[in-house]
Order: C-alpha cells, then sequence, then structure tokens
C-alpha cells in the first residue's frame, strides 16, 4: 500500500498517530514521516514532545536555502495538487516553480529504476531550462535510489544543481533537533487545537440550541408541563429569553451555559444543572472503575 492522495493520507493518520505515540513512549529521539505528503505531521506534533519532521516540510525549507526557486518532481497528477496544497500551508508557494509530473506510481518506483532515472532526469531538464527551477526535489521517499542517476544525467547536460531526497533532508533535520534538544512549540500547536476546540464547541451550541426550539409546541409549557399554570409559564418563557429575537436568545442562552446554567430539563423537569450533579459520580465511577 502506498499514500498517494489526500485521502490515503486520512486513512493512515490513526496509525501514525499510534507509532508517534508508541516512539516517545519508547525512548525515541525523534520521529520522521517517510512520504512526501507528510500525513499527520501537524497532528503528530500535537501529540508528542519530540521532534517531528516531514519529507515535503524540510525538503523544501532545504530547497529554498539552498537555491531560492526549486521544482518538486511528482509522481501522478493527483499527487501534484496535494503537494501544491502542502507547499501553500509551509508558505513555499513564491519559491515553487513547476511541479512536472513523470506518471510513475508508487509500486513502479521499486521495480523499474532504469526508467524512474530517465524521466526524472528529463523532468529535472524540463524544470530548469523551462520553469527557472535552481533546484529539484524528489516528490516521493521512493525515488531515493534515483538521486546518484539523475544528478549524472543532469551533468551530462551541462546542469549543476541540487537534487534533494525528501527522507534524507527530513532526517539530518531530525538528527540536528535532537542533538541540539529542541522540539515543536508546545504552545503553537496547543494554541491551534484549542481554536479548533472553540470552533467545535461554538459550532455544537448553535446545533444544541436549535434543536431546543424547533420542537413543537411551547418548550416552558414542555418544560414545566400540561397542568402549570400560565403565570408559571410566562414567567419560564422570561427565564429562557423567549420573548426576544431568536438572535439574542442564542447569545443569551450561551452566555448561562457558560456560567453553569444549562437550562429545565424536559424530561425530569428539574434544573439540567441539578441532575449532572446527582449523576456524575456514577459516571466518573463506570470510567474509572
Amino acid at each position: 500500500e502506498s499514500i498517494e492522495c489526500f485521502y490515503d493520507s486520512a486513512l493512515a493518520a490513526p496509525y501514525i498517530l499510534k507509532l508517534a505515540q508508541q516512539g516517545e513512549k519508547d525512548g525515541f529521539d525523534a520521529i520522521v514521516l517517510d512520504c512526501f505528503l507528510d500525513p499527520a505531521l501537524s497532528e503528530c506534533r500535537e501529540l508528542v514532545r519530540i521532534p517531528v519532521m516531514g519529507a515535503c516540510q524540510s525538503s523544501c525549507s532545504l530547497a529554498a536555502r539552498m537555491a531560492g526557486r526549486f521544482s518538486v518532481i511528482g509522481i501522478l497528477d493527483n499527487a501534484d495538487r496535494c503537494i501544491r496544497e502542502n507547499i501553500r500551508c509551509y508558505c513555499f508557494e513564491r519559491q515553487l516553480a513547476s511541479i512536472p509530473v513523470i506518471h510513475m506510481p508508487v509500486v513502479e518506483l521499486h521495480n523499474s529504476e532504469e526508467a524512474l532515472v530517465d524521466k526524472a532526469a528529463a523532468a529535472a531538464n524540463q524544470a530548469v531550462r523551462q520553469d527557472g527551477a535552481r533546484a529539484v526535489i524528489f516528490g516521493c521517499t521512493c525515488m531515493s535510489t534515483a538521486v546518484d542517476g539523475v544528478k549524472r544525467k543532469l551533468q551530462e547536460h551541462g546542469i549543476d544543481i541540487p537534487v534533494i531526497e525528501p527522507f534524507r533532508a527530513a532526517l539530518y533535520d531530525a538528527l540536528s533537533c535532537a542533538l541540539m534538544g529542541v522540539s515543536q512549540s508546545k504552545y503553537a500547536y496547543l494554541l491551534k487545537r484549542l481554536l479548533q476546540g472553540v470552533f467545535v464547541l461554538i459550532g455544537v451550541s448553535i446545533v444544541i440550541f436549535c434543536l431546543s426550539r424547533i420542537i413543537p409546541g411551547d418548550p416552558a409549557r414542555l418544560a414545566l408541563g400540561q397542568h402549570a399554570t400560565q403565570e408559571a409559564v410566562d414567567n419560564l418563557s422570561k427565564q429562557m429569553y423567549l420573548d426576544k429575537p431568536l438572535p439574542v436568545q442564542y447569545i443569551l442562552w450561551f452566555r448561562d451555559v457558560l456560567h453553569g446554567d444549562f437550562g429545565i430539563s424536559l424530561s425530569t423537569r428539574r434544573s439540567v444543572t441539578e441532575d449532572m450533579k446527582q449523576l456524575l459520580p456514577a459516571t466518573f465511577e463506570l470510567i474509572f472503575w
């Protein structure tokens, strides 16, 4: 199996995260993702404290420093789109000259080394002559065996530029971080996770609020029961802000939720907060025992 698009990356992500966590537990000093699409790179950096390096990010950084303008030799058209998106996220879009594609799936890279060298060298030649590249990066870590062959063919055509093998770039970045004792900033990745959590919280709150308002009948009447007096229903309607416009209702309701007031339960007709106080100890007992 191979990773050739974002869909493949998503399928592989849970296994990569599990291995990253196990690697840190086993005492490894760093982690290198052996795939040019950098699957689950940010997620791994959020999860573990040891440095995590991605082949795409490390090789693009090296090419930008060594040559300023570079091309990536892609293997398939669908991977081309994913590579462009990663490079955009890493802020190297302005340094990218082109992504010439050699149209060889991963399984063929291992079995047709001569064809790989010929196609990669031709693509690199095109990138330099036509696109203005001053370095080339292999767009798949499985192309590593072709480095020497591609360099030789380029030199035969009078082209002397860096040919960067991405896994090695990521490996040496990881070694450098391990030797210096530095890792990714937990503030940076924790902030990203917190921001995502805020948006999820707001989205879930909107869904819950809307569900409470679209149920048939008067929410206040349903909360108090059919035998409640009209005066009690009117008072609760005011407490639930039902006399105000819907957007204002949501804002006031969300404010109360943040203060621990979850309203009245439609099933028990009691305060949801009081019900939670009674039920949470039993819930925690089931979880931890």
